[in-house]
């Protein structure tokens, strides 16, 4: 499998959002070759628990600035999020987890971005803080 690379097509153009979505896209990358080696049950497990800790301080901070922005679609996106965190938790606790079912995941947030994210971006750059 090829490892996810975070490129400009990803960039909502909010620094410490897309610093963060370049992490994540680091820990997708590192619980798919675990997966895709059949690495130990307790590795991938590390792995997962690390990205779903990263993924809720990354919702958080994410919220925290569209809140601070007064974006529209807050509620909205807070809805995606949660939905992302249960499916996420769910997927953990699965007896036996397939490679398949966390690039399900995978695909969900990079189209979160794309379709979810980008356009908090667009709203910051034309309504900026303070203006």
């Amino acid at each position: 499998m090829m490892k996810l690379t975070w490129d400009e097509h990803f960039s909502v153009g909010v620094v410490t959002m897309d610093k963060q979505h370049q992490v994540i896209f680091d820990h997708m990358s590192a619980v798919s070759s675990a997966l895709e080696e059949e690495a130990p049950r307790s590795r991938s497990a590390l792995l997962l628990e690390t990205f779903d800790i990263y993924c809720k301080m990354h919702f958080f901070e994410e919220e925290r600035l569209m809140d601070e922005m007064q974006y529209p679609a807050l509620a909205g996106h807070r809805r995606q999020h949660d939905l992302f965190v249960s499916n996420l938790e769910g997927f953990m606790e699965q007896k036996h987890q397939r490679l398949d079912d966390f690039l399900a995941i995978r695909d969900w947030f990079l189209r979160h971005i794309i379709q979810e994210d980008i356009p908090y971006g667009t709203f910051r750059r034309d309504h900026p803080l303070g203006g």
